[in-house]
This record gives C-alpha cells, sequence and structure tokens, in this order.
C-alpha cells in the first residue's frame, strides 16, 4: 500500500476508502487475512486490551459480589459481631466498676482528710473501732440480759 500523508488519508477515510486493513466482506465484517499480515499479528494484543478492558468493567460487579458474600459471613462468625458484642459488654461492666471505685476512693480520700485535720473524727475511730477511752472516764459493763429488763 503507497504510503498516504496525514491530510490524503484523512480525506480518504472521510470519503470511505477501505484499504487492506479496513476490508469487509458482503456482511460488513471484517475479512479475514493471511496470518503473517500485520493485522493477524495485531489480534493478541486488541484480544489481551478486550481483556483488560472486559475485567476493568466487571471488576466493581466483581468486588460487589465478594462483599456481599463475604461480609455477611465475617459479621455472624463468632468473632465478628456476637464477639464485638460481648465486648461492648465487658466494656460496660468494667466501666461500671472503675465509676464505683472512684466513688470509694473519694470517699477514702474525704476520710483520710478528716482522720488528719478532725479531732472529733480521731475520737469517734478511737472509741467505736478500738475501745479506747479517756483516763477520766469509768466504763459499766453491764450483762446483756440486764439492759432490758431495768425499771
Amino acid at each position: 500500500m503507497p504510503r498516504v500523508a496525514p491530510k490524503d488519508y484523512e480525506a480518504q477515510r472521510a470519503r470511505g476508502s477501505r484499504d487492506a486493513h479496513d476490508a469487509r466482506d458482503s456482511r460488513g465484517a471484517p475479512a479475514p487475512t493471511p496470518s503473517g499480515s500485520p493485522r493477524a499479528r495485531l489480534a493478541p494484543s486488541i484480544l489481551f486490551a478486550r481483556l483488560v478492558s472486559a475485567g476493568r468493567d466487571s471488576l466493581p460487579l466483581l468486588i460487589l459480589g465478594v462483599a456481599i458474600i463475604g461480609v455477611p459471613v465475617l459479621v455472624f462468625e463468632p468473632q465478628g459481631l456476637p464477639r464485638l458484642r460481648s465486648l461492648e459488654r465487658d466494656v460496660e461492666q468494667v466501666e461500671a466498676e472503675n465509676r464505683a471505685l472512684e466513688r470509694e476512693i473519694g470517699r477514702l480520700r474525704t476520710q483520710v482528710k478528716q482522720l488528719k485535720d478532725d479531732i472529733g473524727t480521731i475520737e469517734h475511730v478511737a472509741r467505736t473501732e478500738y475501745g479506747l477511752i479517756r483516763k477520766s472516764e469509768i466504763v459499766l459493763q453491764l450483762p446483756r440480759g440486764a439492759a432490758g429488763s431495768a425499771p
């Protein structure tokens, strides 16, 4: 085929001219080419390009299919959603326990401060927990039955 200048080539294409690379049979399908022609050598690369294009077009559908099947399997397996709910309950329980311990720590800090600063608190603890009395006090021990029968 003779070389055609780009302008002439475009003009020929616009007029509908067909060259050896654009040969078609009576149905409009591309005519078969001999195996040694450039078109026959390009066929594998065209096929590969079509495969790549089809793969690129079907990739989102493939990902969607995997997600539709995979997500429920991962969510409902024993290490999935049931495990998550169990861990959330454990976290709530530990947080409630932490709040109770923080209240206890606050109460104990207040008690420590009172024991350091307040004489009345110190005396109360000494009398109730240790049974201590002042030197000027007299302790009377009554039998338990006698306390209820007094007139």
